[in-house]
């Protein structure tokens, strides 16, 4: 017990680093946008998950003894993971929305693209990479591989780490557009991550799978925020919240099959994960 307080503790103090790197470089890079330009601020708050990313990887050699290859951060089979990471999403974010359009009647639409959509396109994919990139490295290479490290078991590492994901985002949803089962959703989602995490034993496959979740789901977000076009929801404000439930219960049934597969099917690269884990 005393050693999983003082590893509580540690991440605690870790995770203060890490939002001091968050204000860091995303008070300067808004604050260069305003007042010097607007690229050399994407420019400064592209920094900030790379130095997350770096600052992860020293903490788990220095406190966890656990190198970049150990817990996949090295660019091994870089395409493939990247491949991997966005025709998952894919898949997943299809069946959702035909789940929504058979149970619930959601009616979804290919809309025209907006003549200007070149510097609103850019800043969507940039903020998304800045958000995998940071959530990712921290969530799963920091939280998970710190309490798996410290013996706090399988599936209490990967709900914990799930869960702090998911309050995370508590302050980040419109809740009159937005389903209150959404919350459940991203746990589901925190540990499909997670399991693909070690699996794969590649951040890589989580981080392309975030990228592209997020990308498709402001595509299909509030019609007046989309200045790119593309595709969009008939009746938004009627049926943004089926299209959640449909993506909470696709996530649920995939979450039990990947369990399954990666469990008890193909449980090796998770064993072999884990026994690196422990006894680096």
């Amino acid at each position: 017990m005393k050693q999983k307080l003082k590893t509580l503790g540690v991440l605690l103090l870790a995770t203060i680093g890490v939002g001091i790197l968050l204000l860091i470089f995303k008070g300067n890079g808004s604050s260069a946008q305003k007042h010097l330009n607007e690229w050399i601020g994407n420019a400064i708050k592209l920094l900030m998950p790379i130095s997350i990313f770096f600052y992860v990887l020293i903490f788990n050699k220095k406190y966890n003894r656990l190198s970049g290859s150990t817990i996949g951060f090295y660019p091994h089979q870089f395409i493939k993971n990247i491949l991997w990471g966005i025709t998952l999403a894919f898949v997943i974010l299809l069946i959702a929305f035909i789940v929504a359009s058979i149970l619930f009647g959601v009616q979804f639409e290919f809309i025209a693209l907006e003549p200007n959509l070149g510097k609103p396109l850019l800043e969507l994919l940039i903020a998304n990479v800045i958000i995998g990139i940071w959530e990712e490295s921290y969530f799963r290479g920091l939280v998970l591989n710190t309490l798996l490290k410290n013996n706090f078991g399988f599936h209490i590492s990967l709900l914990i780490s799930s869960l702090l994901f998911s309050i995370l985002h508590w302050g980040s949803f419109n809740m009159a557009e937005t389903s209150y089962f959404s919350y459940i959703g991203i746990v589901f989602l925190g540990y499909i991550f997670a399991l693909l995490y070690l699996y794969f034993n590649s951040i890589w496959i989580v981080i392309s799978f975030h990228f592209f979740w997020d990308v498709i789901a402001r595509f299909i977000s509030d019609p007046n925020d989309n200045k790119i076009g593309l595709m969009g929801i008939k009746d938004y404000a009627l049926n943004s919240k089926n299209v959640d439930n449909a993506e909470v219960l696709v996530l649920g049934v995939f979450l039990i099959l990947l369990l399954y597969f990666t469990l008890k099917k193909e449980p090796k690269n998770i064993q072999s994960y884990l026994a690196n884990v422990i006894k680096a």
